[in-house]
């Protein structure tokens, strides 16, 4: 809803001083609609049949999400919802935490269900897309990996330097959802920095709608054009930065 994107934008605006805050005042420079809307007079016309919405698609059929906390969770969960994807590889390195990172998923979707925002069947679709896994070889097919594991430059090296490499194809394209480190730093740290780009969501992801879609000067364009469609895709709204 646009009150929501308003209020979030706002707070933004507060606490993220970035280059990201010019971009989201050039995306809502405009006085939102629901304070200076003016009455109009009922209209007695029938209203016009709804033009169908073709399904949506995705740049990148398959894709991972790599950690599965607070944020990932919900990346991987709100991929499987959107329906553009063939199959969400949702990988942890450890067997605990990709219990708990399912666990998140299911309690969250069963809880649309619940408040009828989803059908069972949909919910049922949705979940049966998501494979979980702790196997690097997993990764091996997928088109798109968004990494959502903790801010440590540490690990992060470790993962773009060595293991997403060893198990990726050569055309897969790596989005990095940090909020606080270099995503030049760490698109150098791997092996395809024309083909790195970050991807900020917000907490909770489910909820928040806005999604910074950040380039460095390395990152080809048509690849920063088709995370932005994808943005789009999983029903979030795109920011552009850098």
């Amino acid at each position: 809803p646009r009150f929501l994107l308003f209020l979030q934008t706002m707070m933004v605006i507060r606490f993220h001083q970035t280059r990201s805050t010019r971009a989201l005042l050039r995306a809502f420079h405009t006085t939102p609609k629901f304070l200076d809307a003016t009455p109009t007079e009922p209209s007695n016309a029938p209203a016009p049949a709804p033009t169908p919405t073709p399904p949506a698609t995705s740049p990148y059929p398959n894709m991972a999400v790599v950690g599965l906390g607070l944020m990932g969770h919900g990346i991987a969960q709100i991929a499987a919802t959107s329906g553009i994807h063939s199959t969400i590889i949702a990988y942890e390195n450890n067997e605990a935490s990709l219990t708990n990172g399912r666990n998140r998923i299911e309690t969250s979707i069963a809880k649309l269900v619940q408040k009828g925002r989803m059908t069972e069947e949909d919910a049922d679709a949705a979940l049966s897309k998501i494979k979980y896994t702790t196997n690097g070889d997993d990764l091996s097919g997928v088109d798109l990996v968004v990494e959502a594991v903790v801010e440590d430059i540490t690990v992060k090296k470790q993962l773009y330097g060595e293991f997403l490499p060893n198990f990726c194809k050569p055309e897969c394209v790596f989005a990095s959802n940090t909020s606080s480190l270099s995503i030049t730093e760490m698109a150098l740290l791997s092996d395809r920095p024309q083909k790195f780009v970050g991807l900020h969501f917000f907490n909770p992801v489910q909820i928040m709608k806005l999604v910074e879609v950040i380039r460095t000067e390395h990152t080809d364009a048509r690849v920063f054009e088709d995370m932005v469609d994808w943005v789009q895709g999983v029903e979030k709204v795109a920011v552009t930065c850098g």
